[in-house]
C-alpha cells in the first residue's frame, strides 16, 4: 500500500478505479458518494476534492469505460475493416451494457 494511501489520502485514480468496481457490483441505483468514500475510509466530503460533484465523477467513468472498449476494438481480430468495426461495437455494447 503506498504511503499516501496508508495515510487516508486517495488519488483521482483510485477514487475513479473505487467507483467503477462499486457500480460494477452494485449498479447506478445504488451508487452514492457516501458508499464510495465508506470503500475508500473517508468521508464523503473528501471525495470532492477529486471531483467536483458526482455527475462529474459519473463523466469520468463514462469516459474510463469508453476509452477501454475502444482500446479493446483496436485489439480486433484480421485485418478486415467489417470484422474489426463489428468487434469495436461489440465491445463497446458489452462495456454499457455491464
Amino acid at each position: 500500500m503506498a504511503r499516501a494511501q496508508a495515510a487516508g489520502r486517495h488519488s483521482r485514480d483510485d477514487v475513479a478505479r473505487t467507483a467503477l468496481r462499486i457500480l460494477d457490483e452494485h449498479g447506478l441505483p445504488d451508487f452514492t458518494m457516501r458508499r464510495l468514500g465508506a470503500a475508500l475510509d473517508v468521508q464523503p466530503s473528501a471525495l470532492y476534492w477529486h471531483f467536483p460533484d458526482k455527475q462529474s465523477l459519473l463523466a469520468e467513468l463514462a469516459d474510463r469505460i469508453v476509452a477501454e472498449a475502444a482500446t479493446t476494438a483496436t485489439d480486433g481480430p484480421g485485418d478486415d475493416w467489417r470484422e474489426r468495426v463489428r468487434h469495436a461495437a461489440t465491445g463497446l455494447r458489452s462495456a454499457l451494457l455491464a
